[in-house]
């Protein structure tokens, strides 16, 4: 799982912020979750199956399992998802978003992917 924020201002960003994490690394699935100040959502692509085996994708050192409704994304589409919200700063418009609250303690680590390296949306 990689945290992507627009401007890196610390290592670990405070409840409120608006944050985008990915994982990649399955051949045919990812996570993508937003965060922002009303709360958080998991993104989805309703032609993905929601009946797969949960994934694992490592989040800052910790093995974590992902189950099939928060990996209903493809990976190219994750990615597309990610470079959206590095151009807007907003909630990326390829994905469906369900809508629930941020747990309390939701705190995002992250590896700082910029826009300036980041390359155009095709």
């Amino acid at each position: 799982m990689v945290d992507v924020h627009p401007e890196r201002t610390e290592d670990v960003l405070p409840r409120g912020t608006v944050g985008l994490q990915v994982g990649l690394g399955h051949p045919t699935r990812a996570v993508v979750w937003f965060c922002d100040p009303s709360g958080a959502d998991f993104g989805f692509e309703d032609d993905v199956d929601d009946q797969a085996e949960p994934i694992t994708f490592d989040l800052g050192g910790t093995s974590t399992e992902y189950t099939a409704d928060q990996t209903r994304v493809r990976p190219t589409t994750a990615r597309h998802a990610a470079l959206e919200f590095l151009r807007t700063g907003q909630r990326p418009t390829c994905l469906q978003w369900p809508r629930w609250p941020a747990p309390q303690t939701a705190r995002c680590r992250f590896t700082a992917i910029s826009p300036t390296s980041a390359p155009a949306v095709q």
